[in-house]
């Protein structure tokens, strides 16, 4: 038996059920998909962006495989023209941004070479096709590249992780960028990407990856400069067997919760279906067996 429960918890719950009851209804028809259309790329593609590379209104797709990347134009109805291939160095990530300001999207590449390693932008023409590329130095090899205005310039720069380093590259407004701000708190990162994460209005940097001795998720906090010097304590699997345990009292709440949603789905789905059966008896009287 539940005792000495709060008003405002229950209020709480009240609400919750809603929801959940709401969400109960509807998500069978949200999580249904159609598919539109299958797409022949190259083998070994790895990375793909979308955009609209040509100013039509209908987003477009960038698929980086063995080679180089493939730009498809969209039909707007899920499907796309056969793609436009740009050759590359070995690469394995791309991201999508106005690297020059024209209002034309712009394509970056994360190129794996040594002998220098860079990173290449590819200017948009505006019409789907692309420029050749404008190459810029980076610390080391290149693994992956995120997108985002860390300085608020109003120019778009680069994070690119590129172990043992995490580095950001301030762009110059014209598809090049400066030399990179070289950042070590997380090696072993496998991935990048970007968002403001503690609500600055500051670009943050998020990346996953094997460090610390497991697999991890680590933030580096923005400054508004290219250092990205805060760090924050890495997130890992482990850390989550340490939250309190469930109460047996909190645990009767929620399957008390659970069956109460059940219960009322069912009810609902019931009744939509008797007020299906109602309205195609109306428009089909023969549905019922009827001779009429």
């Amino acid at each position: 038996m539940i005792r000495s429960i709060p008003v405002r918890f229950h209020r709480a719950l009240r609400l919750m059920l809603a929801v959940l009851c709401l969400v109960g209804i509807c998500a069978p028809a949200w999580g249904q998909f159609e598919t539109r259309a299958t797409h022949t790329l190259p083998p070994g593609a790895w990375s793909v962006a979308s955009g609209d590379f040509n100013g039509d209104g209908k987003l477009d797709l960038v698929v980086l495989d063995d080679g180089g990347f493939s730009v498809s134009l969209g039909n707007g109805d899920g499907t796309f023209q056969k793609p436009t291939f740009y050759p590359t160095q070995l690469s394995y990530s791309l991201a999508v941004a106005d690297f020059n300001n024209d209002g034309n999207l712009d394509i970056v590449v994360a190129n794996e070479n040594l002998s220098p390693s860079t990173v290449s932008v590819y200017l948009g023409n505006g019409d789907g096709t692309f420029r050749s590329p404008i190459d810029s130095n980076t610390t080391n090899y290149n693994e992956f590249v995120a997108v985002g205005d860390f300085n608020g310039d109003g120019k778009m720069d680069i994070v690119v992780v590129e172990n043992p380093y995490i580095s950001v590259l301030w762009g110059n407004g014209d598809g090049t960028f400066q030399a990179p701000s070289d950042n070590d708190s997380f090696v072993g990162a496998q991935n990048v990407a970007v968002g403001d994460f503690n609500n600055d209005h500051k670009v943050d940097v998020v990346v996953v990856g094997f460090f610390g001795g497991s697999q991890n998720i680590g933030v580096l906090l923005g400054n508004g400069d290219p250092r990205c010097r805060t760090r924050l304590p890495p997130l890992s699997p482990g850390r989550l067997s340490r939250l309190p345990p469930v109460t047996s009292t909190e645990m009767e709440i929620w399957t008390r919760l659970y069956r109460m949603t059940e219960m009322v789905s069912q009810f609902f789905w019931a009744r939509a279906t008797e007020v299906f059966i109602q309205r195609l008896h109306t428009v089909l009287p023969g549905a019922r067996g009827d001779p009429s």
